[in-house]
């Protein structure tokens, strides 16, 4: 397995941790990461904000390509993918497309108002997504068409606007051990565009307004060990098990400094059974 270092900014590199590539020489990192589509490899994003104000695309390989190519950062949630628009949430795309023959991972970075667009993507782990004060017209948090499982993410939502797009095709997503809020204090609705995830285990969904929330945008027959608080969710008859509704007292819901991590006393500690 190969591993290169990447690093914010223009530039250029040699991929070393001593001296890194610079993230407008993306294409020549995964290039040296995967061995033009022959070797599995490791891009370690350090410590910054990797910048763009439109769309961006990482892990664009050939779709011929076999190999596993993680987008790991070196210190977890400081190598941040950061959308400077600040009139849209525009999309981090990763992958090449559904039917891509290699698999594409991202683990312990941040994404600041970029909407994660997984294709191709195979597995999250460990991400913090912050999603506040820009429009977000029809992205939701997250949107995808690929087979995805998201692992211990944390999830925070606060677009601008009275309408709120929570997903936007996710139906083949799992999501084990996550955390989301929404903060829908300004909403006057919440909608999908398409299915939401089709499975959930131990994962904590929370809004600050649950009046917005007036359909089942989350659907209970794949929601094992939850914790639901100001969101609508059909009752336990319809498939949910032991799930619980209370607030998961997060340390802070604050848009300056989000933090889902949960405060000794939340209810959701030691909720549940084992799975």
């Amino acid at each position: 397995m190969a591993t290169v270092y990447l690093q914010p900014g223009t530039g250029t590199g040699t991929g070393t941790l001593a001296d890194p590539y610079f993230y407008n020489e993306l294409t020549t990192a995964q290039n040296a990461a995967t061995s033009t589509g022959s070797v599995d490899g490791v891009i370690v994003l350090t410590d910054g904000d990797y910048e763009s104000s439109s769309n961006k695309q990482i892990g664009n390989l050939s779709s011929s390509s076999t190999v596993t190519l993680e987008f790991k950062a070196l210190n977890t949630h400081q190598a941040s993918f950061k959308n400077t628009s600040t009139t849209a949430c525009n999309s981090l795309e990763v992958g090449t497309s559904s039917s891509q023959s290699f698999t594409v991972k991202l683990t312990g970075v941040r994404l600041d108002n970029y909407s994660l667009y997984y294709v191709g993507l195979g597995e999250v782990s460990n991400i913090k997504e912050v999603i506040s004060g820009v429009p977000n017209s029809g992205n939701g948090f997250f949107r995808g068409s690929a087979v995805v499982t998201l692992n211990e993410c944390e999830f925070y939502y606060a677009p601008t606007g009275s309408s709120l797009t929570i997903f936007n095709r996710a139906n083949n997503t799992t999501m084990n051990g996550c955390t989301l809020f929404f903060d829908a204090s300004g909403a006057s609705s919440a909608s999908n565009v398409g299915s939401s995830p089709e499975t959930y285990k131990n994962t904590i969904i929370s809004s600050n307004n649950g009046s917005a929330f007036t359909a089942d945008l989350f659907g209970s027959s794949g929601m094992t060990n939850c914790c639901l608080n100001n969101v609508f969710v059909t009752s336990a008859s319809s498939g949910a098990t032991d799930c619980i509704d209370g607030d998961p007292q997060y340390v802070s819901t604050d848009s300056a400094s989000p933090d889902l991590r949960l405060r000794p006393s939340s209810p959701c500690i030691n909720a549940g059974t084992a799975s």
